[in-house]
């Protein structure tokens, strides 16, 4: 009987991993390439018209469309910086396990963060 405990445990311990690292993968897979083309698609936006935030219109755009949220934008020239955060959610383990260190409700999904620059 005990075998089968320790067998089941690891099965479980398996799959676990598998789901979160996937979901984990699969987001940051996610968020880079959305904040790579909101960066891309901004400094192409500014070429035209350097200014101050004259990309952050496309930004704003691909933002709505892809369930990512921007939290820093920063243009200079034609050169744009591009900041945005994802959430992770469906994880097992390490959403509720990140949450209960950082003190935050375990119901609360993993958050991911991504910083992308482009000029053109």
């Amino acid at each position: 009987m005990g075998k089968w405990m320790v067998r089941a445990a690891l099965l479980l311990l398996l799959a676990t991993v598998v789901n979160d690292g996937g979901r984990y993968l699969a987001a940051l897979y996610r968020i880079d390439d959305v904040t790579r083309n909101m960066a891309f698609a901004a400094a192409v936006m500014a070429k035209g018209r350097p200014g101050a935030d004259t990309g952050w219109p496309a930004v704003a755009t691909l933002a709505q469309d892809s369930g990512v949220e921007v939290t820093g934008y920063r243009q200079t020239g034609n050169t744009v910086v591009v900041t945005t955060r994802a959430q992770v959610p469906g994880t097992w383990l390490a959403g509720p396990i990140l949450a209960w260190v950082t003190h935050q409700p375990t119901q609360a999904p993993l958050t991911i963060t991504q910083e992308a620059s482009s000029k053109s």
